[in-house]
């Protein structure tokens, strides 16, 4: 913590535990039940998830798909991946790789760990998040269109020293359309 001078948070991950709306935001009951299943209900995960990560390891294109009409949001995002599909091989190279059960990590060790880390409280509340000085900042990208990671408006609401930097009408992919832009006002700060 003494090293850090400022710090990107983008697409910011939803806290699931303590009492909304100070320590993790306000949810409509699909994401409480969400909440609720990844909080006591391993088993729950593995059946729900473990067959639909099997057929995307299967068929990695399948999770592009899913992917591209469930997280892209805007005529932005739609170009990008139109226009880099080698950027989309690599990502379904990777994913496969993942959750290969070759390997040791799998399906069922992925959602393990989903749930061992969802269920592990992190330690510390938002709220109390302080860096050093208030020169320090911490800098909050979030799409407004992001269902995956929807509470990016709550984190500059919620930390001290927040900048907001809100990219209206882009949703998850945001992340790998404004890396640059992200990397380069992270370190120009």
């Amino acid at each position: 913590p003494e090293f850090i001078q400022n710090m990107a948070i983008v697409c910011p991950p939803n806290p699931i535990h303590g009492n909304s709306p100070s320590d993790r935001p306000s949810e409509g009951c699909a994401r409480s039940i969400q909440r609720c299943c990844v909080l006591n209900c391993l088993c729950c995960l593995l059946c729900c998830f473990k067959p639909l990560l099997n057929k995307w390891s299967q068929d990695p294109a399948e999770f592009t798909k899913f992917a591209e009409s469930n997280f892209v949001k805007n005529p932005v995002e739609k170009e990008f991946f139109e226009d880099n599909p080698e950027w989309l091989k690599q990502q379904e190279d990777e994913f496969k790789y993942a959750v290969s059960e070759s390997k040791e990590n799998g399906t069922t060790a992925m959602i393990q760990d989903m749930f061992i880390i969802n269920k592990t409280q992190w330690g510390f509340k938002i709220r109390d998040i302080e860096l050093e000085t208030k020169d320090n900042k911490i800098f909050v990208w979030y799409g407004t269109k992001d269902d995956a990671a929807p509470n990016g408006k709550w984190y500059c609401d919620t930390l001290r020293n927040s900048v907001e930097r809100r990219l209206d009408d882009y949703g998850h992919a945001a992340i790998f359309i404004k890396n640059t832009e992200i990397l380069l006002d992270l370190i120009s700060e």
